[in-house]
C-alpha cells in the first residue's frame, strides 16, 4: 500500500486546512490504484481524486488505535469523506498483520464510480509506517503552509506519543 499526493496549492476551499492540503490523491493497494474512477457527469476516467487530504489524515489519526487495536474488525475510511469522494478502502488487523482491501463503490454525491478492487496483506509495522508517513506528510504540508494549529496535528502528536509507550500498544 502506498499514498501519492500531488499538492495543488491554494485551492478554493473554505477552510485554511482544506486549501493547504488540496491534492490529487492516489492510493495503491497491491500496486492497483484504488482511486481510479469513472465520473458519470463528464464521462471520463480519472486516475486520482482531488480532495483536501486533511480529513482523511485526521480520520486515520483519530481512529489509529481502533484500526490497529481492534482485532479482526474492519475499519473503513468512508466515514472520513466529509463531502468529498474517497474509495471504499478497509483495514482489518489481527494484531500482527493488516489486510487492506479496496472494493467497488458507486456514489451519487459526489457522482463517481470506483471500480478497482484488490487486497494486500501487510505486516502491522509496514501498515503503521505507511499510514504514519501519509499523516506526517499532511501535517508537514499544513505547517509549511502557515497553518500553525490543526486538529490533525494535535491528534497525531498524541498518537505518536502513545505509540512510543509500550503499555499503549494494542
Amino acid at each position: 500500500m502506498r499514498f501519492s499526493t500531488e499538492w495543488i496549492g491554494d485551492g478554493p476551499n473554505a477552510s485554511a486546512e482544506e486549501r493547504a492540503t488540496l491534492c490529487n490523491l492516489q492510493i495503491f493497494v497491491n500496486d492497483e490504484n484504488a482511486c481510479l474512477h469513472f465520473d458519470p457527469d463528464s464521462k471520463t476516467t480519472l486516475e486520482h481524486i482531488t480532495v483536501p487530504a486533511v480529513h482523511l489524515a485526521e480520520g486515520l489519526a483519530t481512529d489509529w488505535w481502533s484500526i490497529f487495536g481492534g482485532r479482526d474488525r474492519e475499519h473503513s475510511v468512508l466515514h472520513h469523506r466529509t463531502g468529498f469522494a474517497l474509495p471504499d478502502l478497509g483495514f482489518k488487523c489481527d494484531g500482527s498483520t493488516v489486510e487492506v482491501a479496496a472494493t467497488q463503490l458507486s456514489s451519487n454525491n459526489p457522482s463517481v464510480r470506483f471500480w478497482q478492487t484488490g487486497a494486500e496483506l501487510l505486516s502491522r509495522e509496514c501498515a503503521e509506517s505507511t499510514l504514519a508517513e501519509f499523516i506526517e506528510r499532511v501535517v508537514g504540508k499544513l505547517s509549511c503552509s502557515g497553518v500553525s494549529s490543526s486538529e490533525v496535528a494535535a491528534r497525531w502528536s498524541r498518537v505518536s506519543g502513545s505509540r512510543s509507550t509500550p503499555d499503549e500498544h494494542g
